[in-house]
């Protein structure tokens, strides 16, 4: 196995695993059963977590299938933006949920 298809093979390896920590997350956000406001802003960080995930597949599939490399990491930054849109809503939203803090 030469170096490249032993880097390759790990970027395949952890997009795997980005992706499952975020289906383990939405899985254990669902078992908390929980409602209102609190829910909302843990669904909005898992729905982020999920994005920040797809961002690194989309990014290396599109790669592998011969996207020209500027446009990929346009693609790539435009997703995680997102992602960090959703985490940023659901942050927001639980110190919403729990009041402002008087530091």
């Amino acid at each position: 196995m030469d170096n490249l298809s032993i880097i390759t093979l790990a970027n395949h390896v952890m997009d795997f695993l980005l992706i499952a920590a975020a289906v383990w997350m939405a899985i254990t956000v669902a078992k908390l059963r929980l409602g209102g406001a609190l829910s909302s802003s843990v669904n909005r960080i898992v729905v982020g977590a999920g994005i920040l995930g797809v961002a690194h597949v989309v990014e290396t599939l599109c790669l592998q299938y011969g996207m020209e490399e500027h446009l990929n990491e346009l693609v790539h930054r435009g997703i995680i933006l997102a992602g960090f849109v959703a985490l940023t809503l659901g942050i927001q939203s639980l110190v919403g949920a729990f009041g402002q803090s008087k530091a």
